[in-house]
């Protein structure tokens, strides 16, 4: 796809974006995390977290890709 080949070139990744928990699901696992003034990315939570995630909390990431496509990976969570 030429269009995101060209945003790579113009915008290249950072090493960790940051953001907020927009939406988590704790029986499932899994949310939302907003970043870049709209946008959100899809996260699990690692098994290496022992605090509860809550909407609003900060997060540092990675944005990784896999079969389903982006998702945010190597979660810090922030003060």
């Amino acid at each position: 796809d030429l269009f995101k080949q060209l945003d790579v070139l113009l915008n290249p990744p950072k090493e960790y974006y940051t953001g907020m928990v927009k939406f988590y699901n704790a029986q499932r696992g899994w949310g939302r995390i907003g970043f870049l003034k709209e946008t959100f990315i899809p996260f699990t939570k690692p098994a290496n977290i022992t605090t509860p995630i809550e909407e609003g909390m900060h997060v540092a990431f990675k944005i990784s890709e896999n079969e389903k496509g982006e998702f945010a990976g190597e979660l810090a969570f922030t003060p």
